[in-house]
């Protein structure tokens, strides 16, 4: 039976505890751990509970143990020792989670467009948004927050997307600019128009027995949008149906019209595939390049395909086209209401000035975004330039839509350019968390879960960096100017060089925290509490695990409080030989004591429970463990000092919970204060009084 002793409890000696999982209760701090009397408890409100120790420097624990727990049965612990960038989340100068609606700006932080905005809100309506104001952006459908949308300037040439001017009737009046959905002689109605969530619609009727093989709505005349060959451009808009159905309707499609510019049909280079049209308004698109030489202008239209003889009979409700030059669809552009015409939407920019960053010292940025160009171009998500915001001498992250990667440039006119930067393959209009870190180990790049690249000459930089681009290019006089379409969910900045393993964490999951940097990590284990282990918790180590920091973890899905009386670790004194015959366990059924801390006299304290007590010999000690294990513990824990004793390494850990006592190894009076050496007798006698 190989019993051990944690005597020199490196907890009490820490530099700090913090909770990082819990609410502190603040009568029942966690400082209370460290008091010498562990009636003093702390208390974490919640079902979970997590503390962390830093022990000041680099520390060999073998064992811990978490004392006096109200755990339940269903509770479960995790005990994690390693480095900082393991257990101790990198601390940015700004965090910006665009995800959640809304930021605290850092200082020198500015947003600028100069025109009113549109985007959906977290109840799903389309919204306008006021000059320089940010846009956070949400799915209109599930109301997700997708983040802050940026992006370049564009102009909606269909000039009345309100459907200003219509009024109902057989066949009525068709909105200013269009036609109504007419066509193969069948019945065309305007039944209405409207504003649902936001998104300006018409609702149009057509009916009875087609003729031909088709029936469109026009959405702007033949001559009104110029074009040419080459453009791409792209067309949307939001389709429902309302009444009736889509029967013997065999498409209903999204296209344009090509004109020369005498208005003689050239043909159609955008023609959609069949739009999902449901009862739900939902955004349909098509994107083209404009194939015909002599296009001078070009018409985009709804069309419903069928066949000839088909019976007809649906209403369609018909919201806000968009027809923008562009190999992308980006968010509704809407005119003045009275005032339809061509609306343009400026750039979006953001920026933060003012800084000052030797980014050849050490820095490190995290951008989680989504980022479409089209197939063309180069979105820039985050970029840094000096006083001058110089291009020359800048620092910035690109997505290429052309070649579908992520890239990190330095560039510095003193010193000559960064060769062969860091790039990862990525997806264009996919989610990519992307961290990149510059400073004496070189640049490392880290895009979602891929492994890092990493070039380890160390970048130089012409001067101090001042500027920084969220989203856009901060060089030149138009700093962070968005291209592209892009959803930025987090930009997080670090004055200091993260680790490459740092860099792989916060790409993968969005923590900096290193598992594979940890010297030990027990995984989650059943506590293994019960009454009667007193609620303690007893975790071994075969061997010691050196790190700063050690986390414990403790989990109780059916507590909404987890209370503790003591956390310890530290190395353990295994004793070499096995104890004597005539072990006794029990507890000290009439008297129950405490002990002075100072003097250690015990006095009866009636708020106890019976402590749990056990006496015992270790007959055949080594001369060395007298010498030293054994004279150092008793010598340094006196008569009023703790230890965890742990009557046997090798049980299982619910025995092991129940067996080992926490509490006095030398009572006053008792043999094993004495610190005598008797070279005759390696035998040492053991009474132990657990501490509750």
């Amino acid at each position: 039976m190989a019993g051990a002793f944690l005597w020199d409890d490196r907890v009490a000696k820490a530099a700090s505890l913090t909770a990082v999982t819990g609410t502190p209760v603040a009568s029942m701090p966690l400082s209370n751990l460290l008091d010498p009397q562990p009636r003093l408890r702390a208390r974490l409100l919640g079902s979970a509970a997590g503390v962390l120790v830093d022990f000041g420097a680099d520390t060999a624990i073998d064992a811990a143990a978490l004392i006096s727990t109200t755990l339940p049965a269903d509770a479960t612990v995790r005990w994690r020792i390693g480095p900082a960038e393991s257990l101790v989340e990198a601390t940015p100068l700004f965090d910006l989670r665009f995800d959640t609606g809304s930021i605290t700006p850092p200082p020198g932080y500015t947003f600028r467009r100069a025109s009113t905005g549109w985007c959906f809100d977290a109840t799903g309506a389309l919204v306008a948004v006021a000059t320089d104001t940010p846009r956070y952006d949400h799915d209109p459908i599930t109301l997700a927050c997708l983040g802050l949308l940026l992006e370049e300037a564009r102009t909606n040439a269909v000039r009345n997307p309100r459907f200003e001017g219509a009024t109902a009737g057989t066949p009525g009046t068709a909105p200013t600019y269009m036609s109504g959905l007419n066509g193969s002689g069948l019945t065309g109605s305007i039944v209405g128009t409207g504003t649902a969530s936001g998104v300006p619609y018409v609702d149009v009727r057509i009916q009875g027995t087609a003729s031909g093989i088709a029936a469109t709505m026009n959405f702007e005349t033949n001559a009104a949008i110029a074009a040419a060959q080459g453009q791409a451009w792209s067309l949307s808009a939001f389709v429902a149906v309302i009444g009736g159905s889509l029967a013997n309707i065999s498409s209903t499609i999204l296209a344009t019209n090509e004109y020369t510019a005498a208005l003689a049909y050239v043909g159609s280079s955008l023609v959609s595939a069949g739009l999902g049209v449901d009862s739900v308004l939902r955004r349909s698109s098509v994107t083209g390049i404009i194939a015909g030489a002599t296009v001078a202008s070009v018409m985009p239209y709804l069309r419903l395909n069928f066949a000839s003889g088909a019976i007809i009979d649906v209403t369609l409700r018909v919201g806000l086209p968009q027809m923008e030059l562009g190999a992308f669809v980006t968010s509704p552009i809407l005119p003045a209401i009275g005032s339809p015409a061509a609306t343009t939407r400026a750039v979006d920019q953001q920026w933060i000035a003012g800084m000052a960053i030797d980014g050849a010292a050490g820095m490190s940025v995290l951008v989680d975004f989504t980022g479409t160009t089209g197939g063309v171009g180069v979105i820039v998500p985050w970029s840094f330039t000096p006083a001058s915001a110089a291009f020359a001498d800048s620092a910035y992250l690109t997505q290429s839509g052309v070649f579908a990667n992520i890239g990190v440039t330095q560039l510095d006119s003193v010193h000559g350019n960064y060769a062969s930067p860091p790039s990862l393959s990525a997806t264009e209009g996919a989610a990519n968390r992307v961290v990149a870190t510059f400073g004496p180990a070189g640049i490392t790049l880290a895009c979602n879960a891929a492994t890092p690249n990493t070039h380890t000459p160390v970048p130089s930089y012409a001067g101090i960096l001042t500027t920084m681009g969220l989203g856009g290019g901060s060089w030149g006089g138009g700093p962070g100017t968005a291209s592209g379409r892009s959803y930025i969910r987090r930009i997080a900045f670090y004055a200091r060089q993260l680790t490459t393993g740092q860099a792989k964490a916060l790409a993968s999951t969005g923590s900096s925290l290193d598992a594979t940097a940890l010297s030990h990590d027990s995984g989650i284990i059943a506590a293994a509490t019960s009454d009667a282990a007193n609620g303690n918790v007893v975790l071994l180590r075969s061997t010691a695990a050196t790190g700063r920091y050690m986390q414990i973890d403790a989990v109780a899905p059916s507590a909404s409080a987890i209370d503790l009386g003591r956390l310890v670790a530290g190395p353990l004194w295994r004793v070499s030989r096995a104890m004597a015959y005539g072990v006794t366990e029990g507890r000290l059924m009439l008297d129950r004591r405490d002990r002075n801390p100072l003097t250690g006299a015990e006095f009866p304290v009636l708020a106890l429970a019976n402590p749990r007590i056990t006496r015992f010999t270790l007959p055949l000690l080594t001369n060395a463990e007298i010498r030293a294990q054994h004279r150092t513990m008793v010598t340094a824990l006196g008569a009023a000092g703790d230890a965890l004793w742990i009557l046997d390494t090798g049980l299982a850990l619910s025995e092991l919970n129940i067996r080992s006592l926490w509490g006095a190894i030398a009572a006053s009076g008792d043999e094993a204060v004495a610190v005598r050496d008797h070279p005759a007798s390696n035998s040492r006698s053991f009474r132990i009084v657990e501490r509750l």
